[in-house]
């Protein structure tokens, strides 16, 4: 029965790559007449995934039980999920892979957690280290210019002192100043957190160099992979940390977050992050026994089994398309967009686009506000995009020419859009007819 639920989700799929798209689109539960334009901020539900989700609906159970049949194939269905999700990131028995909670943000603050560096704003203030302005006896912690928020405040806010690496001449990663920042912290703790593509640019970080630089002082490497995982992996030989947000991908929404980390990096002396149920071999009136597996217990509490699960079918159904197949797909939509944004005088993107790999856009439209543009693009069009600073003011007040602790008398931003696997040529020329007509509008 096990096998039955991990069955393909698809029937075989045409090689023609137009077909191809068409069937793909079909399987997105989307209301009539619009068009998902922001995949980037979340992924769609896939009808596949729900049909074998209702599949398992009848027979949910606690994992925690292991009395009951119910209880005991959920339990088999989730570790299964854990083991085939570990084939497809090529992870060997160095790594554990933790659900959290929602997202690449509940990732990255068990990460903080298992390595000291989160720390409630309550308890700061109750240990006096909240106004501490020397941290140089905490760990360094290394973030690169194109940080989604959860990858750069959370850690501004723990025990660690953050160093952010700007941009280059050619608005990429500059890596001569990260080497100079590392060069002058030799011996100390370092820790590199990187975000592996930029939400924004749909820059792909240059992570083998950023690793390279990172390892040769002895850091640990993360890679923040929520905007890059819906479409490609890296190897892991290149990371010791991986944060994942399997809600960004087609059928993958609703899914819990996912932390890939190095084993050596949990320390199995001390008690887990987070004490509770399911984590226990035995508990008396004055004492506890906590598993010695990484994974089961830094997982306390009843998990999000279904949670999980749908985090596995997203990232199954995306290599049942295929990682090379999905890259190749949005080769001519990158292109035909980027030519269009280019040759239009009265747009301003953002971000270097012979660098845009991941096919995500950001621009604006002169003397229109750029949520103008975006609530147009929905309510007459039907085309879904999203307009804001995409949770990367950082990287916003760079694009912009901004100061910090400036007073704006509009919230800065601009509209962001990203082409997609699942698009069809026709959604791609609906969209380029509306900006159009937005543009004579003007």
């Amino acid at each position: 029965m096990i096998q039955d639920f991990f069955a393909p989700l698809l029937e075989s799929l045409p090689s023609d790559r137009g077909r191809k798209c068409e069937i793909l689109s079909q399987e997105c539960i989307l209301q009539s007449g619009f068009h998902h334009f922001d995949w980037t901020a979340s992924g769609l539900a896939a009808k596949c995934v729900e049909s074998r989700m209702n599949k398992i609906l009848p027979f949910y159970a606690n994992t925690h039980s292991e009395s009951n049949s119910h209880a005991e194939l959920i339990s088999s269905l989730y570790e299964e999920a854990r083991e085939r999700l570990k084939q497809i990131f090529k992870l060997d028995s160095n790594f554990a892979l933790i659900s959290c909670g929602f997202g690449s943000t509940a990732a990255i603050k068990k990460f903080q957690e298992l390595l000291g560096i989160y720390i409630p704003p309550r308890t700061k203030q109750i240990l006096g280290v909240d106004s501490l302005r020397d941290k140089s006896s905490f760990p360094l912690v290394i973030v690169g210019p194109y940080e989604h928020h959860s990858n750069e405040l959370s850690f501004r806010e723990g025990l660690c002192e953050v160093v952010r690496i700007g941009l280059n001449t050619q608005g990429l990663v500059d890596l001569e100043a990260l080497k100079n920042i590392l060069s002058a912290n030799v011996g100390r703790k370092i820790i590199g957190s990187f975000a592996l593509g930029s939400n924004v640019s749909g820059i792909l970080a240059p992570f083998a160099e950023i690793s390279h630089l990172i390892r040769s002082f002895g850091g640990i490497v993360c890679f923040d992979c929520a905007t890059t995982s819906p479409y490609l992996d890296i190897p892991p030989s290149f990371y010791d940390v991986a944060f994942l947000s399997p809600h960004k991908l087609l059928g993958g929404i609703g899914g819990s977050g996912i932390l890939i980390i190095s084993r050596a990096l949990i320390d199995k002396t001390l008690p887990p992050t987070f004490c509770g149920g399911g984590i226990v071999g035995y508990v008396s009136r004055t004492s506890a026994q906590y598993y010695a597996q990484e994974q089961r217990r830094e997982e306390a509490g009843t998990p999000g089994i279904l949670e999980f699960l749908r985090s596995y079918f997203g990232y199954a159904l995306r290599e049942e398309i295929g990682q090379e197949w999905i890259q190749q797909a949005k080769i001519p939509y990158i292109r035909t967009l980027r030519e269009f944004l280019e040759n239009e005088p009265k747009i301003i993107t953002y971000g270097n686009l012979e660098h845009n790999a991941l096919g995500i856009f950001s621009f604006n439209i002169r003397g229109i506000s750029p949520f103008e543009v975006s609530l147009q693009l929905s309510k007459e069009y039907g085309i879904l995009t999203r307009a804001g600073c995409a949770c990367a003011g950082p990287y916003g007040h760079d694009l912009l020419g901004l100061e910090d602790n400036a007073f704006f008398i509009q919230k800065p931003g601009w509209v962001r859009l990203n082409v997609h696997y699942t698009h069809t040529q026709e959604e791609i020329n609906r969209l380029l007819e509306a900006l159009k007509q937005i543009l004579h509008s003007v």
